[in-house]
């Protein structure tokens, strides 16, 4: 493996390198988005709580408007996509194979039926 690319949470990223380089970067990667998450997960509490009470940045009319503006903001990026594992299940080869090991042809990816293929 020269370079991954990886499709996750609707988006491609490009990882350059070997495959225990790319688990190495995945791993940063993941643990940077999740305490992302959890930060602005934080944010929208404490700007929901200041706005209910009328303290903190919502006690001016702009304030409050720039508040309402963030926690839209915050609940429009959505929350983060749950973790879910795919496993396929390949038989074992009955003689010892070449490389590629795994070769796709007319392959493609989109998310649903009718939808702009990722890749094809």
């Amino acid at each position: 493996v020269t370079d991954v690319i990886l499709l996750e949470s609707r988006k491609l990223h490009y990882f350059p390198g070997d495959f225990d380089g790319f688990l190495r970067r995945h791993a940063t990667f993941v643990a940077e988005q999740r305490k992302k998450a959890t930060a602005e997960q934080k944010e929208l509490q404490k700007l929901q709580s200041q706005l209910s009470k009328g303290s903190g940045a919502a006690d001016t009319k702009s304030g409050r408007r720039a508040a309402k503006e963030r926690v839209e903001e915050i609940k429009s990026a959505g929350a983060p996509d749950k973790e879910y594992q795919v496993v396929f299940n390949i038989a074992a080869a009955s003689r010892r194979l070449n490389p590629p090991l795994i070769t796709m042809a007319n392959a493609g990816f989109d998310y649903y039926e009718g939808a702009n293929p990722l890749f094809s």
